[in-house]
């Protein structure tokens, strides 16, 4: 009973493992060109859906993605914060296949790249009642 025991606990053991391993289905993609320096308008969204402009919250923004991967925020012409980013493509199939995906280092949740021709760009959070940040490109 011992032996029978201790098989089973090792078996259950080896399945949680097993199960706990992650399969990556996203890889790098370059494909979309968010290159560049982006004016924001507005952001819409939350649980308590509300929007916010550079009006009403008093201050303008920008934010200048890099080719080399480096992507900086800026507050009325004044660097806030640099960040490395990279562009995923997520093949999971788990919601919606292909999906592009913004990876911040140092933000979450990831953020959907919506790029709508060339010189408009949504960057929605992938969370329910997450937020939708709207910019232009700055020619």
């Amino acid at each position: 009973m011992n032996i029978m025991f201790r098989n089973i606990l090792s078996c259950l053991i080896c399945l949680v493992l097993i199960a706990s391993c992650e399969h990556s289905t996203s890889t790098q993609d370059n494909s979309v060109d968010i290159y560049g320096s982006w004016q924001w308008t507005k952001t819409e969204g939350g649980v308590f859906p509300l929007v916010t402009t550079p009006q009403s919250a008093g201050y303008t923004a920008k934010t200048v993605f890099k080719p080399e991967g480096i992507a900086q925020y800026f507050r009325n012409d004044t660097i806030i914060n640099q960040y490395q980013f990279s562009i995923i493509k997520d093949t999971s199939g788990a919601q919606v296949t292909n999906l592009l995906h913004l990876k911040v280092t140092a933000y979450q949740p990831d953020q959907i790249i919506n790029l709508q021709g060339n010189d408009s760009l949504v960057l929605s959070d992938y969370v329910s009642d997450g937020f939708s940040h709207f910019y232009v490109r700055i020619k």
